[in-house]
């Protein structure tokens, strides 16, 4: 399927790893996000940098969304949300889903991620 082999691709996850995704792909790229998030991501614009640590401040209800979205997929890791948010920016057609905030959201998960002790030079899936 070549969502599955997309993902593989960016992820670096073998076929394996996202055989929880083989049922819900068509075969198409979907991208899989809580429409709510888009929505929401839309109608806010964060303008500032992400605060320290991102998790407790208002700008942190779109770093909470989005994990909360990946998590009906798998278990979200800082790791796993920081190889995303960067594939988010890397790839256009994500950009729609986030509302042009995929680079804040990437600043913000790339914030979050060292406050969490992650070497975000090296996240690992």
């Amino acid at each position: 399927m070549h969502a599955i082999s997309e993902a593989t691709s960016w992820l670096g996850a073998t076929p394996k790893a996202l055989r929880h995704w083989e049922p819900a792909c068509d075969g198409t790229y979907r991208i899989y996000s809580d429409a709510d998030l888009g929505r929401w991501a839309r109608s806010h614009r964060f303008s500032t940098p992400p605060p320290t640590p991102p998790w407790a401040s208002p700008q942190g209800e779109l770093l909470r969304r989005h994990r909360a979205s990946i998590s009906e997929w798998y278990e979200v890791t800082a790791s796993r949300q920081l190889i995303l948010a960067r594939m988010y920016v890397a790839d256009e057609r994500f950009g729609a889903v986030y509302g042009g905030q995929q680079d804040y959201l990437l600043e913000l998960v790339e914030a979050q991620a060292a406050a969490e002790g992650l070497d975000v030079k090296n996240p690992a899936w």
